[in-house]
């Protein structure tokens, strides 16, 4: 009973928690995406210089790291979502009662029936 609950729990894990991870990680990537202030503006902030400002700049560099950071950890939890779902399905084949009861959890977690 203990292995078909520790699949229970990875099956939440691969098919629900690491998805809504990886959306949270790909919207804080959008608004970050979207965090660039008009041109005009951040040339205006301290310390003003002719060619548009060493702020403006490094805002402009650390944004590009951070969006790259999140859309790379938006990826990851996906790639270890569909790993973690390939080895639910596969140990779960290995036994009907427990491939019909992670069926309905699947189910259940995706609001959408299962094929």
């Amino acid at each position: 009973m203990s292995f078909q609950t520790n699949l229970e729990s990875l099956n939440k894990v691969a098919r629900k928690d690491l998805r809504e991870l990886s959306w949270t990680y790909a919207v804080l990537a959008n608004e970050m995406r979207n965090a660039n202030l008009a041109d005009d503006n951040v040339a205006a902030d301290p310390p003003v210089v002719p060619d548009g400002g060493a702020f403006a700049k490094a805002w402009a560099s650390l944004r590009g790291d951070i969006v790259t950071m999140l859309d790379t950890c938006a990826g990851n939890a996906v790639k270890v979502g569909k790993a973690m779902e390939h080895v639910v399905d596969t140990y779960s084949a290995t036994d009907a009662r427990i491939a019909d009861t992670m069926r309905g959890l699947t189910e259940s977690l995706n609001h959408t029936p299962s094929a």
